[in-house]
């Protein structure tokens, strides 16, 4: 009855202080928390005026945020925050909309969403009017009465070695177990059954294969008089896969089957193409670079906050365990009227920690030394913090007590997102750190205020805020995968395109550099699509048919472990087609009405005669590699009587060939015809060569002549027989 209603909803508050209760209470207690609310979440509690959540579990009154009258995300949120809290604790959540319109309504949509946020089921949640609020307390009565909760449960690990759980230790809470009743009795007992309780649990392994998991692991919870009762954990067969995380894939982009003539360039490309992935590894955060930059003006002296601000930042900054490795590094300034570097950029925790114990403000000297000439103390934090790990985020901690002097044009510039001012003011009422935390471009949560005259939140509360806003503002860098192509040419094929390396029929081809860049929630992303990757082959001289590479062609790159791995990929066919058609050879019979006629086969000719003789074909391509050779008793060994023409309209046009004697052949006079390079359609060659038969070319024992042409492996034979003219000539 002395209850007062006053005007706005903090629901989060009164749950936080719920918690309190139930927390600080009989540990061995069945714990209930009951909402009823007749209006929605207006304001929100937060530390303080950088509107941070206020989550402690304490029984502060903190300061709280909100115009009172309107829902926004920001109430909700911090409301739900809080629920999430209480759903480790409470065995039994029951919400009541007190006048907030039917089930459906927007208003218990919200009172829901934080109902739910506890842990509460539908069954206990309810929508009531003014008539029916005695039927549901009685509900809730009845329900908690028949309700016996088992607190404190926890599975004990047993972890074998090279496995570990991710959140450290060999122990994980699990939800509160609810027994329930209907109330009846059977042969003088009740029963009370309990719904199965979720819970997870990550477990990172250092080991791959088959393994056994939780042998010898136990369940635990408190029984009556402090006894714990031990339950066995059921042993389960995993696989562990390797870690060959990213997955990198090179893809076939050109065709997979292709025609080509004998000596043609084929390109080969392919799209290289990185999946999407999730991985946590804190060792991949970029470094930081903290420069302090401490106001040690009179004033701070006359504030008393100077040792609580020693103590903080020694215990909350510099020996922070977020803030520990080789990967963060201090440096410290001072500045009043001057500025003085008590340290450059170090890991050495000891170092700076004496640096900063060694700070004192003599009460005594020029009145110079109460101005606060912040400008300059600035530019010489921003030269220390660039002058090393250029790749680092950078933040510069601005520590003031009253009136700052600078010149706006003397400020450094510090917008490149690497760079990060954190501000804290350590007087109320001085809106000067405030001002030129605005002027920097910086948000204001990164900004702090002590309100305590004696600066006991100094230490008690806002250095580990602004340490909690450096860790969680950490960039992760990228990761960089160089990759190769590993093709088998075997001796099918010869690599036209430059590449890495080549052994014993391997062509390594440097591939491209997979960029992943983290996109929040340890989720990395390629920053390409894809990756194009290119090369030329050429057949092998000599080979026909079909051709394919060898096994075993991978794309191949060190995972994140820096391990080797390899991914086959698919390679193309090529099916070798001649580039030549209708190739003939014989005595030359000219232009006729149906092309160009060529007696084939064996011809008888005169003694001491001039024959000319002909070989017509059509190509396709310039990959046709012509040698003509001609019986060495009837060659003229002249390489001008060698003619080579295009068949065009009806009509020989002579064709610009390189013609050159390549030695003899088992009797044959060989000569090698080059074509000419740009002949990529269907055309008719014609070449001519003339031979002068054997005075004596009739005897028996000469037999015939045998010329030979050959337009890459097709091969065409002219013989010539001699014979001796009849006594009429």
């Amino acid at each position: 009855d002395k209850l007062e209603a006053l005007g706005g909803t903090n629901t989060g508050e009164g749950l936080r202080k719920a918690e309190y209760m139930l927390e600080y209470g009989n540990p061995d207690a069945n714990k209930t928390v009951v909402l009823m609310s007749d209006g929605l979440p207006t304001f929100y509690s937060v530390k303080s005026k950088n509107k941070e959540h206020y989550t402690a579990t304490d029984n502060t009154n903190p300061r709280f945020a909100g115009d009172g009258s309107k829902v926004t995300d920001e109430t909700i949120s911090y409301a739900t925050t809080i629920g999430g809290i209480i759903r480790g604790t409470a065995n039994n959540v029951f919400s009541i909309g007190y006048g907030l319109g039917n089930e459906k309504s927007e208003a218990n949509k919200t009172l829901k969403q934080i109902h739910e946020s506890m842990g509460g089921g539908d069954s206990n949640f309810f929508a009531s009017s003014d008539g029916a609020i005695d039927n549901v307390f009685k509900h809730i009565a009845t329900e908690i009465l028949a309700t016996y909760a088992i607190n404190n449960v926890k599975m004990n690990m047993n972890l074998k070695s090279g496995f570990s759980l991710n959140i450290g230790g060999n122990k994980v809470d699990i939800d509160n177990v609810l027994y329930k009743t209907d109330g009846k009795v059977k042969n003088g007992k009740v029963t009370y059954e309990a719904e199965p309780v979720p819970f997870k649990f990550v477990i990172k392994s250092e080991v791959t294969g088959q393994h056994e998991l939780f042998t010898g692991s136990t369940v635990s919870f408190p029984w009556k008089d402090n006894e714990i009762i031990t339950a066995p954990v059921p042993s389960i067969s995993i696989n562990i896969d390797k870690n060959e995380l990213p997955n990198i894939r090179a893809n076939l982009t050109s065709p997979s089957e292709v025609e080509a003539y004998p000596g043609d360039e084929i390109k080969v490309t392919y799209d290289v193409t990185g999946e999407d992935f999730t991985y946590e590894d804190s060792s991949n955060m970029r470094k930081k670079d903290i420069a302090i930059v401490l106001d040690v003006s009179k004033s701070m002296l006359k504030s008393g906050k100077l040792d609580e601000i020693k103590t903080a930042l020694i215990n909350s900054l510099i020996n922070n365990s977020g803030l520990a490795g080789d990967n963060v590094n201090f440096s410290l300034i001072t500045f009043n009227n001057k500025h003085k570097v008590h340290s450059e950029l170090t890991n050495d925790r000891n170092e700076i920690v004496r640096m900063i114990q060694a700070i004192d403000i003599e009460d005594k000297g020029s009145d110079d030394n109460n101005a606060r000439q912040i400008d300059n103390a600035m530019v010489e934090a921003k030269t220390i913090l660039d002058g090393k790990n250029p790749d680092a985020d950078k933040y510069m901690i601005l520590i003031a007590s009253d009136h700052l002097n600078y010149n706006d044009n003397k400020l450094p510039d510090l917008s490149d997102e690497k760079y990060n001012i954190m501000s804290l003011n350590l007087k109320k009422g001085n809106k000067c750190l405030d001002e030129l935390h605005k002027k920097m471009g910086e948000t204001l949560e990164n900004y702090f205020i002590s309100e305590d005259k004696s600066g006991e939140d100094i230490k008690d509360d806002l250095m580990d805020e602004l340490a909690d806003r450096i860790i969680s503002q950490g960039r992760y860098m990228t990761y960089e995968i160089p990759t190769e192509l590993k093709l088998n040419l075997g001796d099918n094929f010869t690599m036209v395109s430059s590449v890495k390396s080549y052994k014993d029929g391997i062509a390594t081809i440097e591939g491209p550099t997979v960029v992943y860049e983290n996109k929040g929630n340890f989720k990395y992303v390629a920053k390409e699509q894809k990756y194009k990757v290119e090369f030329i082959i050429k057949p092998n001289e000599g080979k026909s048919g079909t051709l394919s590479f060898g096994d075993n062609n991978v794309i191949a790159y060190k995972n994140l472990r820096k391990e080797e791995v390899m991914k086959g990929i698919q390679t193309p066919k090529v099916n070798l087609i001649s580039p030549v058609i209708d190739l003939i050879h014989g005595l030359d019979n000219g232009i006729t009405s149906s092309g160009y006629s060529v007696i084939e086969g064996e011809v008888r000719i005169a003694n001491d005669m001039m024959v000319n003789i002909a070989s017509v074909a059509t190509i396709l391509s310039s990959n046709v590699n012509v040698e003509l050779r001609i019986n060495k008793d009837i060659d003229l060994q002249d390489l001008s009587k060698i003619k080579v023409y295009t068949l065009k309209g009806g009509n020989l046009v002579p064709m610009e060939c390189t013609i050159t004697s390549i030695g003899t052949n088992l009797g044959q006079n060989c000569y090698n015809i080059k074509l000419p390079p740009d002949i990529k359609v269907e055309t008719h060659i014609v070449i001519k060569y003339q031979c002068k038969m054997p005075d004596d070319a009739s005897s028996e024992e000469s037999g015939s002549y045998e010329n030979n042409i050959l337009f890459n492996k097709e091969e065409k034979i002219f013989r010539l027989k001699g014979e001796a003219l009849p006594d009429l000539f």
